[in-house]
C-alpha cells in the first residue's frame, strides 16, 4: 500500500492520510515521492492512495498510462479530492464534470460585464462552501458503505460538481435535492451541489478506481468518514 507525497500534493491532505494509518489504526504505508512516482514499479503495492492536490504536474501521460495499466493488472487506485478533479474526464476515467449553469447566459446580455466592484465579494461568497455539512445518500449494499445506514453526513468545505457515474461504474454516495444539513454555502454552490455524485467505484480491468470527492479524514476529527476511507482501503474489490 502507498501514498504519493511531495510537491503537488497539498500537504496537509497527506498528513490526513499519513495520521490515519501510522497514528489511529497502526498499519504499515509506503511513502512515495512525486519527483520520482513516474518511475515507480508499481506492481509492488496493492493500493495505491493520491490525496488532494493539483497533479497536472505529476501525472504525465506515460505515467498515468502506467496507473491504467497497473490498475487493470488487479490495482485499487484512491483518488481523493483534487486527485478525483485531475482525473474527471480522462479517457477510461467514469468521472465526470457537470457542464457549468449557463441558465443565465442562454439569451444574451449586452451588460454582463459590467459589474460594481463593491459587488465581487459577494458574487464570489456565492460560489463558495465553508465547511458546510450535508447528507449524502448512500448505497449501503456497495462495499464501499459497508457498516453505514442509508446517509452519511460530509464535511464540505469545495464543490463536488459531478454527473452520476454512468454504466460502469456505482454512485454509492450522491447529493440530491435538500441535502444540506448545517453551515455557510453559497447561493451559486447551493445549485452545484444538487444532484451530483461525492464517492463511488469503477471496475477497470482486474481493479478499482475509487473516487472520493469529499475528503472523509478532514482533519483526523471527522469520525463519521473514518470507516468509509477504511472500507475503500480494506474491502472494496475483495
Amino acid at each position: 500500500m502507498a501514498i504519493l507525497a511531495g510537491p503537488g500534493v497539498d500537504a496537509t491532505a497527506f498528513g490526513e492520510v499519513w495520521h490515519f494509518f501510522e497514528q489511529q489504526i497502526g498499519y504499515p504505508v509506503s511513502v512515495l515521492g512525486t519527483d520520482y512516482f513516474n518511475s515507480v514499479p508499481l506492481s509492488n503495492f496493492d493500493v495505491l492512495i493520491l490525496p488532494d492536490g493539483g497533479y497536472d504536474n505529476i501525472l504525465t501521460e506515460r505515467g498515468l498510462e502506467n496507473v491504467k495499466t497497473w490498475v487493470r493488472a488487479g490495482g485499487r487506485l484512491i483518488a481523493l479530492e483534487g486527485a478525483s478533479r485531475f482525473l474527471a474526464g480522462k479517457k477510461d476515467f467514469l468521472l465526470k464534470s457537470k457542464p457549468a449553469d449557463s441558465a443565465g447566459t442562454k439569451k444574451s446580455n449586452p451588460y454582463a460585464s459590467l459589474r460594481r466592484y463593491a459587488d465581487a465579494e459577494r458574487e464570489q461568497i456565492g460560489e463558495r462552501v465553508q465547511g458546510s455539512v450535508y447528507r449524502v445518500q448512500l448505497d449501503n449494499t456497495h462495499p464501499l458503505a459497508f457498516g453505514y445506514g442509508s446517509t452519511y453526513y460530509a464535511l464540505l468545505r469545495d464543490t463536488p460538481n459531478y454527473r452520476f457515474l454512468p454504466q460502469g461504474g456505482w454512485n454509492v454516495g450522491v447529493l440530491k435535492k435538500n441535502s444540506y444539513a448545517a453551515g455557510f454555502t453559497g447561493r451559486k454552490a447551493q445549485r452545484a451541489l444538487t444532484d451530483t455524485f461525492v464517492l463511488g467505484t469503477q471496475d477497470l480491468g482486474r481493479g478499482q478506481v475509487v473516487y472520493l470527492a469529499d475528503n472523509p479524514l478532514f482533519r483526523a476529527f471527522w469520525q463519521g468518514g473514518k470507516l468509509l476511507f477504511g472500507n475503500a482501503v480494506f474491502i472494496v474489490g475483495q
